[in-house]
């Protein structure tokens, strides 16, 4: 019954990251679309916390927790769609079973997820940012909120791992025009992650948290810092290896950044904040490439 229905099948913590059996789109064959509805009920639902999280005469607390976890879940379910992304559908199967336990998303399925994200996700997700719900947990800290859910994500799509499979993807495939390259990944994300070079519009605070944590991103994989004995440890205690992106990997990024320096660079357009913000990725950026300088 697996071989023949999709969501009969388990294969939680397989290399392409649980792609097809993943909570809330379980055995689904489009997480682009499963996320979709998930975003719209999430959208719907947020309205619902203030009156279902406060009682009279009870603190904000609940509150704060429901709200704090409606985003949570939001990050949960846009993860299924970075899965996507040098990804694929996982079948095990028997010695006496013919094809391919392993089999990469084309393409266009890929690139599609990459469009949602910049699209959905790595765009503010304004019906999220709620103040007057802050307003009565918090003296700060919606930017942070939205922000770390977003960077969720962002994290996802840079996992080592994936930068690694993007790769050999290309190396192995038949039909080159069919691959959706660690090079086409890269340049898909930083023209949407950073539009606003692009476009010549304002960069708002939550973009421009966002575009900051870009730049901590590919500078903690081309400067990694020694790792913890504790994080060793326990590693080492779950037989988790640690996977490293690749020196190949690190040349695709350095270029991004290269590229991405000179856009800045060229850049016009853009409130004060948006051009000073410009000028201190400017300067990230060439401490990230010469980091000894």
């Amino acid at each position: 019954m697996q071989d023949t229905i999709p969501w009969y099948r388990f294969s939680a913590n397989n290399e392409y990251g649980a792609y097809g059996t993943q909570s809330e789109a379980v055995g689904d064959a489009d997480p682009v679309k499963s996320t979709t509805l998930g975003f719209k009920n999430i959208e719907r639902v947020i309205n619902y916390v203030p009156a279902a999280a406060t009682e009279q005469g009870e603190d904000n607390s609940d509150l704060k927790e429901i709200y704090d976890r409606t985003v949570g879940q939001w990050a949960t379910e846009a993860n299924h769609v970075a899965t996507m992304v040098g990804g694929g559908t996982v079948q095990y199967k028997s010695g006496s079973q013919s094809g391919p336990v392993y089999v990469t998303l084309p393409r266009a399925r890929q690139a599609e997820a990459v469009r949602f994200l910049n699209d959905k996700v790595f765009a503010t997700p304004t019906y999220l940012v709620k103040p007057e719900i802050g307003a009565r947990v918090e003296a700060g800290g919606m930017i942070t909120r939205i922000n770390n859910a977003q960077s969720r994500v962002l994290n996802t799509v840079f996992d080592d791992g994936r930068l690694n499979r993007l790769l050999e993807n290309e190396a192995v495939a038949s039909n080159k025009a069919d691959v959706y390259t660690l090079s086409n990944m890269l340049d898909d994300v930083r023209r949407g992650v950073w539009s606003e070079v692009y476009s010549g519009r304002p960069a708002d605070a939550f973009r421009r948290e966002l575009q900051n944590d870009y730049l901590t991103i590919i500078n903690n994989k081309l400067n990694p810092q020694p790792e913890s004995p504790q994080i060793t440890a326990q590693r080492q205690q779950f037989g988790i290896p640690r996977v490293m992106a690749s020196d190949d990997a690190k040349s695709q990024l350095r270029g991004t950044l290269v590229q991405l320096r000179s856009d800045l660079r060229a850049a016009r357009g853009g409130d004060r904040a948006t051009q000073l913000h410009f000028q201190g990725a400017i300067k990230r950026i060439d401490d990230i490439l010469d980091p000894k300088k």
